[in-house]
C-alpha cells in the first residue's frame, strides 16, 4: 500500500503558511493596495491548492495521492477612463498550475476529477478587448477569451470541483487550460433576455499567443450560440437562468469507430442549462439591494453531440448548492451534484457516473478551506467503481 504522505505534506508545506499569512492579512491589505490603484485599474488574484486521494480499491484500483494547484493574475482597465472612447476595456489574465491531477488513477475516466487538472503550464490564457455600446446593453469582445465565461455557465455548479459541470466533456469549448482567439458578443434587448454568439479558434493551445493555432489551418474554428432568459425577480448571484445553445466545430475528426477509418468535416451539438432559485430565508427579498442570508439552488445541465463522432455522445448533470447552511457561518456554502456521460457505443459503450459532494468553510473574507468526495461509478462505463477525497483551499485577493 502506497503511502499519502508526501503529496500531503507539499499540501501542507506549501499552503499552511500561506494561509496563516492570508489570516493574519485578513481583508485589511486588499483594501490598502486597492485603495492604493488607480480609478481605472482592477487587479484580482486567485489561488486554489488541492490534495486528492483515491482509497485502496485493490489491484485495479491501487491507492494514489496527487497535489495540484492554480494561480491566476487578473488584471482590467478602463481605457475610457484614461483618454480613450467610451467604453473600451482591457483584461488580462495569466495562470500558472502546477502539480498532478488523480484522474489517471481511475482508469479510462472521462469526467476529470478536478477543475483545475492540467498538464504544467505558465500562460497569458486571455487578454482581449471589450467593447460596450447602448448602455452596456451590448458588449463585443476581442482577443484570446475564456468561452466558459459566457456560454455554458452553471452558476449553482460552480463550487463543485469535478471538471464535468459546466463545461462538459461534450462541448469542445475553448476554456480552461487551453483558451481560444476569437471574437464574441452578448445583447441584452430587455434585462431578462440574452443573445449571445462567439466564434473562436478550433484549435487553441493555452501556452501560445493565439495567432500561430488560429491560423495554420488544422483546428479549424469553433462556433457557439446562446439563447438566455433570466427573470426580472432574480437577485446577485441567487439568480434564475434558462439557457439553450448551439455549437459547431468546423475542423476534420475521425469518427469513434476508429477502425473504419472515416473522417468528418465538422462536429456539432447543443445543450440546455437551468439555475433555479428554490428558496430564499425569511427576511430575504429578492432585489438587487440585499444579499440573501441563507438560499438554495438547483441546477440542470444537458447536452447532446452525434455519437459517432464524439466518445461522450449525452450528459446529463443536477444538484443542488446552499448558502449559510448555518446562521452563525453566512459564508460558507454545501454543494452536491451528479454528473452522468454516455460512452459512444462505437468506443465501447456504457456510462460513467460521478457523484460529488462538497462543503466550503469561509475563514476570513477571502480565505476557505473546502474538503471534497466523489464517487465513480464505472469510470470508463466498465472499471470497477471508485471513491476521491480531496480537499482544496482557495484564496481570493
Amino acid at each position: 500500500m502506497q503511502s499519502i504522505k508526501h503529496p500531503l505534506s507539499r499540501f501542507c508545506s506549501s499552503i499552511i503558511p500561506f494561509a496563516a499569512l492570508a489570516v493574519l492579512a485578513g481583508t485589511v491589505a486588499a483594501q490598502d493596495v486597492r485603495q492604493a490603484l488607480p480609478a481605472a485599474l482592477s487587479l484580482e488574484l486567485n489561488y486554489a491548492g488541492e490534495a486528492l486521494g483515491t482509497p485502496d480499491g485493490g489491484a485495479r484500483h491501487p491507492q494514489a495521492s496527487k497535489y495540484r494547484g492554480n494561480v491566476e493574475l487578473i488584471i482590467e482597465t478602463d481605457l475610457s477612463a484614461l483618454g480613450f472612447w467610451p467604453g473600451v476595456v482591457f483584461h488580462v489574465r495569466g495562470e500558472h498550475g502546477h502539480g498532478t491531477g488523480i484522474t489517471d488513477a481511475l482508469p479510462g475516466a472521462y469526467q476529470p476529477a478536478s477543475n483545475i487538472e492540467a498538464h504544467d503550464f505558465t500562460q497569458v490564457s486571455e487578454y482581449w478587448l471589450g467593447q460596450a455600446f447602448y448602455d452596456g446593453h451590448a458588449v463585443l469582445k476581442l482577443g484570446k477569451q475564456d468561452a466558459n465565461n459566457e456560454f455554458v455557465a452553471v452558476e449553482f455548479a460552480s463550487l463543485l470541483i469535478n471538471g464535468s459541470f459546466g463545461a462538459t466533456s461534450v462541448i469542445p469549448l475553448p476554456t480552461f487550460p487551453h483558451y481560444g482567439l476569437g471574437l464574441s458578443g452578448v445583447f441584452h434587448p430587455m434585462p431578462s433576455l440574452k443573445l449571445a454568439g462567439g466564434i473562436y479558434d478550433g484549435g487553441g493551445r493555452g501556452t501560445t499567443s493565439g495567432f500561430d493555432t488560429a491560423f495554420d489551418g488544422h483546428g479549424g474554428s469553433f462556433a457557439i450560440f446562446e439563447l438566455g432568459v433570466e427573470p426580472s425577480f432574480s437577485t446577485g448571484a441567487q439568480r434564475d437562468n434558462y439557457r439553450i445553445g448551439y455549437w459547431s466545430h468546423s475542423a476534420n475528426l475521425a469518427a469513434t469507430d476508429t477502425f473504419s477509418g472515416r473522417t468528418h468535416e465538422s462536429n456539432y451539438g447543443v445543450y440546455a442549462v437551468v439555475d433555479k432559485l428554490l428558496w430564499l430565508s425569511g427576511d430575504a427579498r429578492a432585489d438587487d439591494e440585499l444579499t440573501p442570508t441563507r438560499a438554495l439552488g438547483a441546477f440542470l445541465e444537458l447536452a447532446w453531440a452525434p455519437a459517432g463522432r464524439n466518445e461522450i455522445s449525452r450528459y446529463l448533470g443536477t444538484g443542488l448548492h446552499l448558502s449559510a447552511l448555518w446562521l452563525s457561518r453566512p459564508d460558507d456554502r454545501a454543494s452536491i451534484g451528479v454528473a452522468y456521460a454516455r460512452i459512444s457505443g462505437n468506443t465501447g459503450g456504457g456510462s460513467e457516473t460521478v457523484i460529488e459532494l462538497t462543503y466550503s468553510f469561509a475563514l476570513t473574507p477571502t480565505l476557505a478551506v473546502q474538503p471534497d468526495l466523489q464517487y465513480y461509478v464505472h469510470p470508463d462505463g466498465a472499471h470497477p467503481s471508485a471513491l476521491v477525497c480531496a480537499i482544496r483551499l482557495g484564496y481570493s485577493f
